[in-house]
């Protein structure tokens, strides 16, 4: 079993706490569902713009979504 890097995690768990679906997600973010499927299960990886949007429709930041809990925001 391949494991999933933690960014693609992140974005999982953060859309699941948020109660939305994937195809919920990526019309928040504007992106293609199949796009963030691809992004959860570690198929592809969000470049700068795109985590951008994902942190924002899941009111996170970006930074947590790249550094979980060792990002600045999470340790406050």
């Amino acid at each position: 079993m391949r494991s999933v890097h933690p960014v693609s995690e992140r974005i999982r768990d953060a859309r699941e706490r948020s109660g939305l679906s994937q195809a919920d997600l990526a019309r928040a973010a504007m992106m293609h569902p199949s796009y963030v499927s691809h992004l959860e299960r570690g198929v592809r990886g969000p470049g700068d713009a795109a985590l951008e949007r994902l942190a924002r429709a899941l009111g996170v930041t970006a930074q947590y979504l790249e550094q979980g809990d060792r990002s600045p925001e999470y340790l406050e």
